[in-house]
């Protein structure tokens, strides 16, 4: 889990490659004037958020869920599995 308060869901983006997740979050935020305004200043808000960690295992891509409710991102990141046994044909 991991708490990604003031962001929406479509500024989210969760990239996984082997056993590396990134999860990079990003949000910008523009006043605009309402007709008949008069403006002597005006402010932009832009934030970005970058955390990337590596698990002791690769992960199975395919399988893997993000959920993101009330600004905690949840994901779901099964092993991927590894078959280390082989049976051979003797021919």
């Amino acid at each position: 889990s991991a708490d990604l308060p003031g962001f929406r869901k479509e500024d989210i983006a969760v990239e996984i490659d082997g056993a590396r997740v990134t999860i990079t979050a990003e949000s910008k935020t523009e006043r605009s004037p309402s007709e008949g305004d008069r403006i002597l200043y005006t402010e932009r808000q832009v934030g970005r958020a970058v955390r990337s960690f590596e698990l002791g295992v690769e992960i199975d891509q395919d399988n893997a869920v993000a959920r993101y409710v009330d600004g905690v991102l949840s994901l779901t990141l099964p092993k991927k599995v590894v078959e280390t046994r082989k049976l051979l044909t003797v021919q």
